[in-house]
């Protein structure tokens, strides 16, 4: 399912203080990672990227506050898995199963080939709840009124709130762990928005505190399979955390054991080798399960079940390619959400 359209309309940023002092081509590049950086420079030349509403080279010095605008030729957006599942529906919010390579809202290349704009076309209303990146399965809530922004969005509402993942890694985590510490840009990578954990504070480095509760499920010579809590909401959360811990998520291209990669894949020439390496097409990264005190307005749902403590909670079947390694490599049966949601909480 993709909404083949273009965008010709002008895109447009403020060159911010961190950007102060590089090259256009080297700011475009980093940051718009859709085009490569030859793709870049020809834009450039052809006249469409401007600063400040004039043409000019592709080395021209960046300075904070100058506006860059570029008028895309019509490019097309990558086409998506458009397969998402409504789990749960009420008259303020939607719990929905997101697949793997479909963006949760519109940003860099896509602008109609998502999540977003998808579920637009049917509920005129809806806004995003929460986020998940692109190449990350499972739940995902979207609100159809103002109400269903506060059941999930309000500080006294998102106390309640537990959500689990399910993360296959490589190397072998036999025991249950918390992961306290510190995210913050990784400046050692090529990439730009590649981040990374640390238990102390890094020295010179902004940063943002993350904390993330692990539990081993299951484990072989070669991968575990964990159930991941946040208890923070940082960009890459969990795949950042394991992968400077030495445990990279299955299928991960930019957390994985090689960063060039990713470099591959955004240029369109990722190599059979690559996809050996990566194992999945996807990250092995699932939002599995979510659970939130009840709503004293609507009746109980019949697609969720309580917890413990009352609050209801829904669980996501598993991407197929997932489940099915996860029964190859642990021989556990996950296909059924049932099943998921016991082995999670």
């Amino acid at each position: 399912m993709n909404r083949d359209q273009n965008t010709p309309a002008i895109h447009s940023i403020v060159v911010e203080t961190k950007n102060s002092g590089i090259s256009l081509l080297r700011l475009l590049s980093s940051r718009f990672t859709y085009l490569s950086m030859e793709q870049w420079i020809g834009e450039i030349e052809q006249g469409r990227v401007r600063v400040n509403g004039r043409e000019c080279g592709s080395q021209r010095i960046m300075e904070a506050g100058e506006t860059i605008e570029y008028l895309p030729r019509g490019i097309r957006e990558p086409d998506v898995n458009g397969d998402y599942r409504i789990i749960h529906r009420t008259a303020d919010y939607l719990v929905i199963n997101k697949p793997p390579n479909l963006p949760s809202h519109p940003g860099g290349i896509y602008r109609n080939n998502t999540l977003w704009s998808m579920l637009k076309t049917r509920f005129p209303e809806v806004t995003m709840v929460n986020r998940l990146d692109r190449e990350t399965s499972g739940i995902i809530v979207a609100a159809l009124t103002p109400r269903g922004r506060w059941l999930f969005q309000s500080e006294e509402r998102r106390y309640g709130q537990i959500k689990k993942y399910l993360v296959m890694v490589h190397g072998r985590i036999e025991d249950s762990f918390d992961a306290d510490g510190w995210i913050f840009q990784d400046r050692s990578s090529i990439i730009r928005k590649k981040q990374r954990f640390s238990p102390s504070f890094p020295d010179g480095i902004p940063a943002k505190s993350a904390e993330t509760r692990f539990r081993s499920l299951c484990s072989n010579s070669e991968y575990s399979l964990l159930a991941a809590e946040l208890r923070t909401g940082r960009t890459h959360q969990i795949r950042a955390t394991l992968s400077s811990l030495g445990y990279p998520v299955v299928g991960d291209k930019i957390y994985g054991p090689e960063e060039e990669i990713f470099l591959r894949f955004i240029s369109g020439e990722l190599e059979n080798a690559d996809r050996e390496t990566l194992i999945l097409d996807h990250q092995a990264l699932h939002s599995a399960v979510l659970c939130f005190p009840p709503d004293a307005s609507q009746k109980k749902s019949d697609s969720g079940a309580a917890d413990g403590q009352g609050r209801e909670c829904f669980a996501a079947a598993l991407p197929a390619d997932y489940s099915g390694l996860i029964q190859r490599e642990f021989s556990l049966n996950l296909r059924d959400p049932g099943e998921i949601r016991l082995l999670c909480l």
